[in-house]
């Protein structure tokens, strides 16, 4: 859903979550929405103590909920209030919590509608490896400009120390489990994302080096796989009663990822000490598809003031 996670706060990331907000409400103002996976959701973040958030200003119908005063979580099915069903108790192990309606971007739908986006403008998409900026096989194609998005990678490819690679381990189940409408988070490491096809159940996150074994480190092992869903399937069954025994429900797929943090916060200049001027955009945690936008807005007009610039 659209809300910063694990990246540091400031300027720049809340210039990014203004921007961001905006091109989505534009997408779906525009009819296309859809097209990009992107749909209206309540998420709700349940913590053991009072929370503070500083990116509330862009998300609407806030409300706080506090276990002391008898707060429940809003209804979690679609058809909830026809059914008198007044929504559930706070999460165990949490006191306090905030709804608010926000945007939901469904991936599995989002990035292929993207990429097929992209080469309908004529991009060329070319996958090569690359170990430095001033590589050949990068100005091999006489690039006016040079976009820096490496995530966990510019740690090592521009000499970065303040990049860190931190774990993440995701199990997505069959949508029938459950028809949950809403999706929770808690600080006690637990998710729930409803999508179109499954159910995301989370997570992780383990900071870990970079030393060069991202793949040994993005491959999913069994333990962790299991332990989310009775931790995560925990959270699923207190929201809805009817799901029955986590252990049961089919799995549709596992992931890992490396999110890209970086402790300063997310690096967004445009860099002259290069053979071509290099625009740096990374660090973004485990916000990417949250920042995603405002930032290629960013990156959009650092690259046009360039170009006017450049004789």
């Amino acid at each position: 859903s659209f809300k910063p996670r694990m990246v540091a706060g400031g300027p720049v990331t809340q210039d990014l979550l203004v921007r961001s907000r905006r091109i989505l409400a534009d997408w779906h103002g525009r009819g296309e929405g859809p097209r990009f996976g992107l749909s209206r959701i309540t998420h709700v973040e349940a913590s053991a103590s009072p929370l503070e958030r500083d990116y509330l200003h862009v998300m609407d119908h806030v409300r706080w909920l506090r276990r002391s005063r008898g707060d429940r979580l809003p209804a979690g099915h679609p058809l909830g209030d026809e059914d008198g069903d007044d929504g559930v108790a706070l999460p165990p192990g949490t006191s306090h919590a905030v709804a608010y309606e926000t945007w939901f971007l469904d991936v599995p739908v989002a990035l292929p509608a993207l990429v097929a986006e992209v080469a309908a403008r004529g991009v060329d998409m070319v996958h090569a490896t690359v170990g430095d900026l001033d590589d050949d096989v990068v100005h091999g194609r006489a690039p006016d400009v040079v976009v820096n998005a490496t995530g966990v990678h510019a740690g090592r490819l521009v000499g970065d120390p303040a990049v860190a690679a931190v774990r993440g381990h995701v199990v997505a189940v069959d949508r029938g489990v459950s028809r949950l409408a809403i999706s929770v988070s808690t600080d006690l490491g637990a998710y729930v994302y409803p999508r179109r096809d499954d159910i995301l159940l989370g997570g992780t996150a383990v900071e870990v080096g970079l030393d060069g074994s991202e793949g040994v480190r993005s491959r999913p092992d069994t333990a962790t796989t299991a332990a989310i869903i009775a931790h995560a399937g925990g959270l699923l069954a207190h929201l809805d009663p009817d799901v029955g025994d986590p252990g049961t429900w089919p799995v549709r797929g596992v992931a890992v990822g490396l999110r890209p943090w970086r402790r300063p916060g997310i690096r967004l200049e445009v860099d002259h000490d290069h053979r071509v001027p290099v625009v740096h955009a990374y660090g973004h945690g485990g916000a990417g598809w949250t920042l995603a936008p405002g930032t290629a807005e960013w990156i959009g007009e650092a690259v046009a003031a360039l170009s006017r610039t450049t004789p």
